[in-house]
């Protein structure tokens, strides 16, 4: 049985799930992957979707498919000269804070944060920020991407 049978119908979905969908379709193959984030930029300024409505294509419609599931806390190097670094594990960013304290010689000591809590680490990124002159760390956390489910581009461009 293919994907698109279990599909809610076109006619059936919310608009706004509709409008969502057509915006996806315009901007996305179905190899692409995409988070919530990627879509609110094609949507405008004003007019954001959520994670629940995407969620809610993928589990009730059927329409996507989430593919990576977010939720886990991640701290971001920004350099001005060389790569990006990443650290998603709380001993992984400690460690990532003291390489960035160390090559902007500053006297902060990542130690004495809690690298588990949001608050802290935020706090943290912030007093480094202050200070230092070619690296920005920027606390973040990792997000769901979805795909367009197989069918899901037919059932959507027969009712544009």
């Amino acid at each position: 049985m293919s994907q698109s049978e279990h599909m809610t119908t076109w006619k059936d979905l919310h608009e706004r799930r509709r409008e969502v969908l057509q915006t996806i379709d315009g901007e996305y193959d179905y190899d692409d992957t995409f988070a919530r984030s990627d879509v609110d930029s094609h949507l405008g300024d004003d007019d954001n979707t959520t994670t629940r409505t995407l969620n809610r294509l993928d589990e009730e419609d059927n329409y996507l498919n989430r593919v990576a599931t977010g939720g886990g806390p991640l701290l971001v190097a920004q350099r001005e000269q060389g790569e990006d670094r990443t650290a998603s594990r709380p001993p992984a960013q400690e460690d990532l804070a003291r390489e960035m304290v160390n090559e902007e010689n500053l006297p902060l000591t990542p130690e004495n944060y809690d690298w588990a809590e949001d608050d802290s680490r935020n706090a943290f990124a912030a007093e480094f920020n202050q200070r230092a002159s070619n690296t920005t760390l920027r606390p973040t956390w990792t997000r769901n991407r979805y795909e367009l489910v197989e069918g899901a581009k037919n059932e959507i461009q027969q009712e544009d």
